[in-house]
């Protein structure tokens, strides 16, 4: 019975079942030539599927070579940005540079990375229209975004008060974040799996953002400069992005709102929420108690420190 679950052995167990039922009648149809018969059309059945599954986990192996060097690729930029980006303003404004996104950083986990695994979930299995799917996600998200970007702006106000450059740069970098509720769009692309729009969206728009960052490290302007480029890129990916989806054959205007489902969406993804946030809580607190502990002098370094070890990991 429970080789009924895999197309393969289920092939086997009918070959095996046609081979037992031909040993009934040797005696009339001529033994030899029976199981012989029944042995090719077993072996056949079974390369043909050994054959899909090798296609198959080849086709999953690309995907995520795709994915790997996409990865590699944005890892390279921003070790290249960094080390300029570090050398250029020095231990005390990057140290207060590293604390804003830390701090920011913090939001995270309540974005559209983390409800990612359900929303791609329930578009695969297909129980809800695509667009029901799609714009009750996409409302969940963009109310989360909104709502959690306001609180480590708050935690910085509390604590450092509207001190520029930090609040200028972490408003900044709130920014980013408005785009948030249109990732979505990746996540259809991802539950299609469709990789090379969404690398050759995510690449270029690094590549954008990292030579603009460049140019304005060399000509020396603010630091507020790079966090509104990160800002602007958050921006242009969510543009590349639903383009792609468009180019995919979607449309955004087939996006439907049910409160119902949203609210179920919503649950799904806090467990997922919560537990990145405890593990960003876990990597990155230190950067935020070196700053009540020592100066932003030595939070530049330990930063420094921290995205060499980064490229490892």
């Amino acid at each position: 019975m429970a080789g009924g679950c895999d197309p393969a052995v289920r092939e086997f167990e009918l070959a095996a079942s046609d081979l037992s039922c031909g040993s009934q009648f040797s005696s009339i149809m001529g033994p030899p030539q029976r199981e012989s018969s029944l042995l090719s059309v077993f072996t056949f059945r079974f390369l043909r599927r050994l054959a899909e599954n090798v296609k198959r986990r080849r086709h999953h192996v690309r995907v995520t070579s795709l994915y790997l060097i996409e990865r590699i690729f944005n890892l390279a930029v921003t070790f290249i940005v960094f080390a300029l980006f570090a050398r250029s303003y020095g231990p005390a404004l990057v140290g207060t540079y590293s604390y804003a996104q830390t701090v920011m950083q913090f939001a995270v986990p309540f974005l559209a990375a983390g409800s990612e695994g359900v929303v791609i979930r329930e578009l695969v299995r297909g129980a809800h229209p695509h667009g029901e799917v799609m714009g009750s996600a996409f409302v969940v998200l963009s109310a989360i975004g909104l709502g959690v970007t306001l609180a480590p702006l708050g935690f910085i106000a509390a604590t450092n008060g509207f001190q520029n450059p930090l609040w200028s740069i972490s408003i900044l970098l709130g920014l980013g974040f408005i785009p948030n509720g249109f990732l979505v769009a990746e996540q259809a692309l991802k539950a299609d799996v469709k990789p090379v729009p969404i690398i050759a969206a995510r690449i270029v728009s690094a590549t954008i953002s990292g030579a603009a960052k460049v140019f304005l490290i060399l000509r020396g302007y603010p630091i507020e400069s790079i966090a509104a480029v990160i800002a602007a890129e958050a921006f242009v990916l969510s543009g590349l992005l639903l383009y792609a989806y468009h180019r995919a054959g979607y449309k955004i205007s087939a996006w439907r709102l049910s409160s119902t489902y949203a609210v179920f969406l919503l649950k799904q993804a806090v467990p997922s929420m919560i537990a990145w946030l405890l593990v960003m809580f876990f990597y990155r607190a230190n950067q935020v108690l070196l700053a009540f502990l020592s100066t932003l002098d030595a939070v530049g370094q330990y930063a420094v420190a921290f995205q060499v070890v980064q490229i490892v990991l």
